[in-house]
């Protein structure tokens, strides 16, 4: 366990449904914005936290066929609802400031990659007393000009992180897509918006440590 450990040279975190439960602000938020467009959609709460994951500017894009030139108006609505309005509308999952301290006491740097905007990622984070567990947090601008495999790519690149010793924790395809793009290693956690009972991939966020030999 211990040599697996000392292999390690980053862990890469996820924040909507591997760090937060972010899913009744992000709901909300797409809520607000379908309702002031008159957009029709699926209301079920079920229905509604499938979107959380991709940027904004996707799921406007192709869940709801948003014309091409009105994807960044949408995008921009949610994000300012989001931030004033349900920021603060998340938990920490259980265990997972143990996990995050364990990790820091290994003397193990830990970076947050994400499809949130940058500014929005560094106050989530700051709300939940978790900002000091990380070095650095790679966040999108307000047009997701960068795609979290981009995002991945540069917080390896500007930080000197040798890809075949880190892991990219997350709990969405996009996030496993992202850290095979790069040649990272990826635990995956059952417990977010994407996966479900996959085997090998984490329960509850003290399986984490187990799956990096802490």
């Amino acid at each position: 366990m211990k040599q697996e450990t000392d292999r390690l040279s980053a862990v890469i975190w996820d924040i909507d449904g591997t760090l937060l439960n972010t899913r009744g602000g992000i709901v909300a938020a797409y809520r607000h914005t379908l309702d002031k467009y008159g957009v029709r959609y699926d209301d079920r709460e079920e229905e509604l936290a499938k979107l959380i994951g991709p940027t904004p500017q996707e799921i406007f894009k192709t869940r709801f066929g948003v014309a091409p030139d009105q994807v960044q108006k949408y995008a921009s609505e949610f994000r300012e609802y989001y931030r004033t309005e349900e920021l603060g509308n998340a938990e920490i999952y259980d265990g997972m400031e143990a996990v995050l301290s364990s990790i820091q006491s290994a003397g193990i740097p830990q970076f947050v990659v994400t499809n949130k905007r940058q500014d929005y990622a560094e106050e989530i984070l700051e709300i939940f007393g978790l900002k000091a567990f990380f070095l650095k947090v790679y966040g999108t601008d307000g047009n997701s000009s960068r795609s979290k495999s981009q995002l991945l790519g540069l917080c390896l690149e500007e930080n000197w992180v040798e890809s075949d010793r880190a892991f990219f924790i997350g709990d969405t395809g996009g996030d496993r897509d992202a850290a095979q793009k790069n040649g990272v290693r990826f635990i995956g956690v059952n417990y977010g918006f994407g996966f479900s009972n996959i085997a090998g991939y984490a329960d509850r966020s003290a399986d984490i440590a187990d799956l990096l030999g802490l």
